[in-house]
C-alpha cells in the first residue's frame, strides 16, 4: 500500500514521527511512504507532488489549523483525495493533531482514524503512546487487508521456465540477494551467451525467495516479462511489454515512449517491487548493446537515476547496456555470468540421474565447457539413449571443446533430432521452430489440423490428446520443451534457432507450408478487417512475419500490410497510433538483408518504398544516422524508375531528416530536389507540401526572404488546390507558424492565433492524424506565450494548455524528432511567462538527452541557447555568466558547423550580455 503523508510544513515534525512509527511497516513490505521532502533537489515540486498524489492508495492526513489554512491544501490536495476517496481509489488516514475548525472543511463527514476529542496534542505522553499505537495498528490492518485482496501481486508467467534441475551457483544467488537488500541498488544485470543459465538462475532465486517467509521476502509486486519471445537481437519491440506492465498495475499506458518508462518507473519506486526483464538483447543494437528502444531506455535510465527505496530491477542479457554503466557501483549492480564450475556441473549430472565414473562427468564438463544448456542436453540424452553413462564414446562425440560460444549445444541438439525420428516429440520440437514468441493453443491447433503438412505434422495427425500430452510430457523431461502457461508451449531460444534452422534448411516446403498455415490463421481468425485498435493490429503484424517466411512476401505487403494494417496511404497504425515499434518489426520481415535490401520478389516499386518506410521509422524512433541509407537507397531507385511523384516525397523526407540531423546543405539539395520532382509529377498536393521543406531548410539556414517567398507561394497552390482550406495546415502550417513567429511580436502572435484556431478546430474535428493536432496546438501554444509575456495576463492559461496538449500529443505520435520542438516551446514558456527555472530545466533536460542519444544537432543547438537564456534571465548565482560562457560557446560551434545561421542573432544577443552589455533580451525559438 502506497501511502502520501500530507501536512503542514509546521507540522514536520509530526510527519517525521509518523515515518518513524510507520517504518517496520515500510521493512515488512506492507507500505511506502511518500512525503514531500523526497523530492529532488531541482525537480519541479508541483508536478511531484501531483504524481504521488494520483499514484497514491491511501493518504495520512496530518490535520492542524495550519493544515487547514493552507491555500496550496484546501485548493490542491484535499479536492482530489477526498474526490479519489468517494470513487473508492484511495483510504484516507486522518489525523487530528490540535482542535481546528474540522466541521467547516471538506473533512466535515470524515471518519478520524482515532476519537479525536481531545486531539494528539492535548494527550498525556502515555495516552499518546496508547492513541499512536492504535493509528499505526490501523493502518497495518488496512495494509494487510490490502495485501490480502491482491497487495501482493505476482505475475511472471511469461518468464521462460528452466528445463530440469537447478543446482550450485551459491556466489551468484548471494550477489543477487545483496541486490534486493540493498536500498540503494536500483537495478541488477546478469550478463552470458546463450544458454549459460541467466534465465535459470533466475528461476532458482525465484524459488527461494517464494518459499521465504511472508512469500517473496514481502515485496508487494513480482512482475517478470522475456524479450527472447521476440527473436533476433536489434529487432524488438518494448510495446508489448509496456502494455503487459501497466495492466498489471492496473494503470492507464501514457502514449508517449518517455512518458511509459518514466511513468513505470516511478511505478516501480513506489513499491517494494521485483521487477524482472529477461533476455533484453532484441531491443540492443547487435554490435555494441546500446538500448534502440526508447520507452525501455527512458524505464532504466530513470531507474538508476531515481531514489534510493526497496524495489529491485534485474535485467538479463547477452549484451552490456551502455546506457547503465555511469551508474554502475552507485545504484547498479551489473554481474557477468560464467560458466558452470567443474563441481557444479558434475552436481548438475548427478542431479540430472547420470551416473558412471567422476572423471567421465568431469570430462563432459569440461568439453561442455560448462556451459548449462548443454550439460543438461548431454545429460538427459545420456538417461534416454545411453543408459545413463556420459562416459559412453557415443556421449563423448556430442561435445565440442572446440565450438564458438553460443554452439556448445549443436551437435546435442543434431543428435536427438535423430534419434526422435519420425515421432510427435520431433514434429513439436520442429513446429517451435515456426515461433519466435511462446505458441499459444490457438495457432498449435491451427498448424495440427487437417490436412497434414507433409514432413512436419504427418506424425500428429490423429493423436489421441492423451498421446499428445505424454508427448509434450517427455519433451519437457529431456529439456526440449519449457513449461508453457495459458496453453501456450515454449523452448529455449537456442533449441528454437535449432530446430528452425533445420526445418528449413531439410525440408523446407515444410518450413514454408508451417509459416503459410499461420498467416492464413492470424489473418482471418481476426474478425475486423482493419482493426482500430493496437491490440486489433497485434495478430495482423505477427501474420506479416509469417507470411513473409512463408514466401508470400508481395502477397502479404498487398493484403495485410498496406491494405489492412496501413489503411493504404493513410498509414494508419502509425500516423493514428503511433505503433513505430511493431512496424520496424514488419518493416524488417520485408527485407533479406535488414533495411539495406528488400525482398527480390517484391515489385521493384514497392521494394524502393519499404526502404523509405524503413527510415521513417527509424527516423521516428530517433535513430536518424541508421536512416539516410535506406531513405537514399529508395529515392535513387524511384528517380531512376521516373516515379516522380514518389521521388519527390522521399527526397522531401531526406531533407526534413538532414535538417534534424543538421546537415543544412545537404538539406537544401535535397529539398530543391524534392521541388523539382513535385512539379515534374504534377501532384498539386506535393508541389505545395514540397515548397514548404524548401522554406523550412532556407529558414534554419538563416535565409529568411527566401523562406518567406516560398512559404507564400506554397499558400497561394494551396488555396487553390483547397479553396475550403485556404491555409497551410499539418506540419508544413507549423513551418509557416514557425515563420510568422520570428518577430515575436503581439501582432505576429495574433494573426497566428486566428489561423492556426481554425486550423486545430477542422483537424480534431476530421480526425486528423496525432502529429497534425500536435502541431497546431504547439503553433498556438507559442503565440499565446508571445503574448502573456507582452500585455495580454489572460493568454497565460491558454499558452500552457496549448502547450501540455502539444508535448502530450507529440509524444503520443511516437516521433521523437517532432518531440524536442514542443518541449522547447515550454521551456521557454516556463523561463518567461511562469519564471519557473526548475520546469524549464526538466523540459530541457529532456530535449538534450534526445539530441544527444538521436544526433540532434540544431535542437542540441537550441537546447544551449536556452540554457544561457535561463542562466542570463533567472539564475541569482554568482557563475551565471561563467556557466552560461560554456553553453553560449559550444551553440557558437553547432552553428558553425551546421550553418544554423537562423540562430545568428540569438547569438550574438548572448554573447553582448557576456561582454556586459545590456542589449534587450530576446525570446528565445522565435528569433
Amino acid at each position: 500500500m502506497r501511502i502520501f503523508i500530507s501536512y503542514s510544513r509546521q507540522n514536520d515534525d509530526w510527519a517525521e514521527r509518523f515515518e518513524l512509527l510507520l517504518k517496520p511497516l515500510v521493512h515488512d513490505g506492507l507500505v511506502t511512504l511518500w512525503r514531500d521532502e523526497r523530492i529532488a533537489p531541482g525537480a519541479h515540486w508541483l508536478a511531484e507532488i501531483e504524481r504521488g498524489l494520483a499514484e497514491t492508495d491511501a493518504a495520512l492526513l496530518l490535520v492542524s489549523k495550519r493544515f487547514l489554512a493552507s491555500d496550496f491544501v484546501r485548493q490542491k490536495e484535499l479536492p482530489l483525495l477526498m474526490e479519489r476517496h468517494r470513487r473508492g481509489q484511495l483510504q484516507l488516514f486522518c489525523v487530528l493533531l490540535e482542535r481546528c475548525p474540522v466541521q467547516s472543511s471538506l473533512l466535515q463527514n470524515v471518519q478520524f482514524v482515532h476519537p479525536h476529542d481531545p486531539p494528539l496534542s492535548r494527550l498525556d505522553p502515555r495516552a499518546l503512546e496508547d492513541t499512536l499505537d492504535d493509528i499505526v495498528d490501523a493502518i497495518r490492518d488496512a495494509a494487510q487487508d490490502d495485501a490480502s485482496a491482491g497487495g501482493q501481486a505476482v505475475d511472471t508467467k511469461l518468464l521462460p521456465r528452466s528445463a530440469g534441475a537447478f543446482v550450485g551457483r551459491a556466489d551468484d544467488l548471494r550477489a543477487l540477494d545483496a541486490a534486493l537488500s540493498d536500498d540503494k541498488i536500483r537495478i541488477a544485470t546478469l550478463e552470458a551467451w546463450g544458454g549459460v543459465g541467466k534465465s535459470a538462475l533466475v528461476q532458482g532465486w525465484l524459488s527461494q525467495l517464494v518459499v521465504d517467509e511472508g512469500g517473496y521476502r514481502g515485496l508487494s509486486h513480482v512482475y517478470g516479462y522475456s524479450f527472447y519471445n521476440q527473436g533476433l537481437e536489434g529487432g524488438g519491440s518494448s510495446e508489448d511489454f509496456f502494455t503487459r506492465a501497466f495492466a498489471f498495475f492496473g494503470a492507464q499506458m501514457p502514449k508517449s515512449f518517455e512518458d511509459r518508462g518514466r511513468a513505470l518507473a516511478a511505478r516501480v519506486l513506489a513499491a517494494r517491487m521485483l521487477l524482472i526483464l529477461d533476455g533484453l538483447e532484441p531491443l540492443q543494437r547487435p554490435s555494441d548493446g546500446k538500448l534502440q528502444d526508447p520507452a525501455m531506455r527512458a524505464l532504466l535510465v530513470a531507474l538508476a537515476d531515481g531514489r534510493p527505496g526497496p524495489g529491485l530491477c534485474l535485467i538479463t542479457t547477452r549484451l552490456r547496456v551502455p546506457a547503465l554503466d555511469p551508474r554502475v557501483d552507485a545504484t547498479v549492480r551489473h554481474r557477468q555470468l560464467d560458466h558452470l564450475s567443474e563441481a557444479d556441473g558434475v552436481e548438475l549430472l548427478r542431479v540430472l540421474g547420470v551416473t558412471g565414473h567422476a572423471h567421465d562427468m568431469k570430462t563432459a564438463v569440461a568439453h561442455a565447457k560448462g556451459h548449462a544448456l548443454t550439460i543438461k542436453l548431454v545429460g538427459q540424452y545420456a538417461n534416454e539413449v545411453l543408459d545413463g553413462d556420459v562416459g559412453r564414446p557415443e556421449a563423448v562425440d556430442l561435445l565440442d571443446p572446440e565450438a564458438p560460444e553460443g554452439e556448445h549445444a549443436t551437435k546435442v541438439l543434431d543428435a536427438y533430432d535423430a534419434w526422435l525420428g519420425d515421432t510427435p516429440e520431433r514434429a513439436i520440437v520442429r513446429m517451435m521452430g515456426l515461433f519466435d514468441r511462446p505458441a499459444d493453443a490457438d495457432c498449435l491447433d491451427a498448424l495440427r489440423a487437417e490436412p497434414a503438412i507433409e514432413g512436419l505434422t504427418d506424425a500428429l495427425m490423429d493423436l489421441p490428446t492423451r498421446s499428445w500430452k505424454r508427448a509434450l510430457t517427455r519433451l519437457r523431461r529431456i529439456g526440449l520443451l519449457l513449461d508453457g502457461e495459458d496453453g501456450t508451449l515454449d523452448a529455449h531460444p537456442l533449441v528454437r534457432a535449432h530446430a528452425a534452422a533445420r526445418l528449413a534448411r531439410e525440408a523446407h516446403a515444410a518450413w514454408q507450408a508451417g509459416h503459410l498455415r499461420l498467416y492464413k490463421y492470424l489473418t482471418t481468425s481476426t474478425t475486423e478487417e482493419q482493426p482500430d485498435t493496437k491490440e486489433g493490429l497485434m495478430p495482423l503484424y505477427q501474420a506479416v512475419v509469417h507470411g513473409c517466411r512463408a514466401g508470400q512476401v508481395q502477397e502479404t505487403y498487398d493484403s495485410v500490410y498496406r491494405k489492412r494494417i496501413h489503411r493504404g496511404d493513410e498509414h494508419y497504425s502509425w500516423k493514428k497510433l503511433g505503433l513505430f515499434g511493431s512496424e520496424l518489426t514488419a518493416v524488417s520481415s520485408f527485407f533479406a538483408e535488414a533495411f539495406t535490401r528488400p525482398h527480390g520478389s517484391l515489385r521493384a516499386s514497392d521494394q524502393a518504398w519499404l526502404l523509405n518506410q524503413a527510415g521513417i521509422v527509424l527516423r521516428a524512433l530517433g535513430r536518424l544516422a541508421e536512416a539516410e541509407a535506406p531513405m537514399r537507397t529508395s529515392f535513387e531507385r524511384l528517380a531512376d524508375a521516373e516515379e516522380w511523384k514518389r521521388a519527390a516525397v522521399v527526397a522531401g523526407n531526406l531533407s526534413e531528416l538532414n535538417v534534424t540531423l543538421g546537415v543544412l546543405s545537404q538539406a537544401l539539395a535535397d529539398a530543391e530536389r524534392s521541388v523539382a520532382l513535385a512539379d515534374r509529377s504534377g501532384d498539386a498536393f506535393q508541389r505545395t507540401g514540397k515548397r514548404t521543406t524548401l522554406a523550412d531548410a532556407h529558414h534554419q539556414l538563416g535565409a529568411v526572404s527566401s523562406a518567406s517567398s516560398c512559404f507564400a507561394k506554397a499558400e497561394v497552390m494551396q488555396a487553390e488546390r483547397q479553396p475550403s482550406y485556404p491555409r497551410l495546415y499539418s506540419v508544413q502550417g507549423y513551418r509557416y507558424c514557425d515563420l510568422l513567429l520570428s518577430p515575436g511580436d503581439a501582432s505576429s502572435a495574433r494573426a497566428v492565433v486566428e489561423r492556426e484556431e481554425k486550423t486545430l478546430r477542422s483537424a480534431i474535428e476530421d480526425g486528423d492524424p496525432l502529429l497534425d493536432v500536435a502541431v497546431a496546438y504547439l503553433s498556438l501554444g507559442r503565440a499565446w506565450t508571445i503574448l502573456a509575456h507582452g500585455d495580454d495576463p489572460d493568454a497565460s492559461e491558454p499558452a500552457r494548455t496549448h502547450l501540455d496538449q502539444a508535448v502530450e500529443g507529440l509524444r503520443a505520435s511516437g516521433q521523437e524528432d517532432e518531440l524536442p520542438h514542443g518541449l522547447l516551446a515550454r521551456a521557454v514558456y516556463s523561463r518567461l511567462v511562469t519564471h519557473d527555472a526548475n520546469a524549464a530545466g526538466d523540459d530541457l533536460r529532456d530535449v538534450e538527452e534526445l539530441a544527444d542519444r538521436c544526433g540532434m544537432r540544431l535542437f542540441a543547438c537550441d537546447a544551449h541557447l536556452e540554457r544561457a537564456r535561463l542562466l542570463r534571465d533567472l539564475s541569482k548565482a554568482d557563475d551565471a555568466r561563467e556557466r552560461a560562457q560554456v553553453h553560449v560557446e559550444a551553440a557558437k560551434m553547432l552553428i558553425e558547423a551546421t550553418g544554423y545561421h537562423r540562430r545568428d542573432g540569438e547569438l550574438a544577443n548572448l554573447e553582448a550580455w557576456l561582454r556586459g552589455e545590456d542589449p534587450p533580451h530576446d525570446l528565445g525559438a522565435w528569433s
